[in-house]
């Protein structure tokens, strides 16, 4: 009879809530959180030492497996800034430093507690990295301007190849269908033909025939008619420089004239 009292009283003590019915649930474990993830500078170049910090928080002290820093997709392990400090729940930070190729880059931050569940922050891009200072300002400015020099000559090249050929054509009517066609220049005079109706013509006048003026007749030489004293008969010698010898043709006398 006193067994079944006391367990009455005991029943009624666990539905007033009195008294619990375990021992009670373990608190859960919550995890780390990760604040703060930042990059110094935000650009550089290839000697530039970039430094990555990120804050590791969690609620139960828990220390973490590891602390990375994404970039680019791939992990790099962090440490503690002050190994001294060993409370997690105010927050620890963690730092990275590197150099980094020449491009653009993105970085985000990763943490666990026990090596299976990770907590990670979203990715942050946008990190520059440059080879010399206004160099992809520089570049564009010389390939611009090269463009335009480029553009220029062949323009000038262009109008010069055009003002040759236009001067170098002419254009031309037809007089039988009308049709105007072009021809290209020759020496005149030269012959065209009429592409519709092939009507021909001529342009240009032949040049003139060299008028061909008489030779002067060669001057007349002073001559003399003789008479033969041997023959009687006359024959007519050119004068010269006296005395000179002359000789009869038809007798053949000679003397000499002084």
């Amino acid at each position: 009879m006193k067994k079944i009292i006391l367990f009455v009283i005991f029943f009624c003590m666990i539905f007033a809530g009195v008294l619990p019915i375990g021992i009670g649930a373990a608190n859960e474990n919550q995890p780390p959180a990760l604040s703060n993830g930042s990059v110094s500078p935000l650009s550089g170049y290839l000697d530039t030492v970039f430094q990555f910090n990120v804050t590791y928080t969690d609620a139960d002290n828990n220390a973490p497996a590891y602390v990375n820093v994404i970039i680019d997709g791939f992990p790099h392990n962090m440490t503690k800034q002050d190994n001294s400090d060993n409370d997690y729940t105010d927050g620890c930070i963690y730092e990275y430093s590197t150099k980094l190729s020449k491009g653009f880059h993105y970085y985000s931050f990763e943490t666990s507690v026990d090596g299976i569940n990770t907590t990670s922050t979203l990715t942050t891009y946008g990190l520059k990295v440059t080879e010399k200072e206004g160099e992809t300002v520089r570049l564009p400015i010389i390939l611009f301007i090269i463009l335009i020099i480029v553009i220029i000559v062949l323009e000038i090249v262009g109008a010069a190849v055009f003002l040759i050929m236009r001067k170098r054509t002419m254009s031309l009517k037809c007089p039988k269908c009308g049709t105007v066609f072009k021809v290209k220049m020759k020496k005149e005079p030269f012959r065209v033909e009429c592409p519709t109706c092939g009507a021909t013509g001529t342009i240009g006048k032949p040049a003139a025939e060299k008028k061909t003026l008489p030779e002067k007749p060669a001057p007349e030489k002073p001559t003399r008619t003789l008479r033969c004293p041997k023959c009687k008969q006359t024959f007519i010698v050119e004068e010269k420089e006296k005395p000179f010898s002359v000789k009869c043709p038809h007798c053949g006398k000679e003397g000499t004239i002084r």
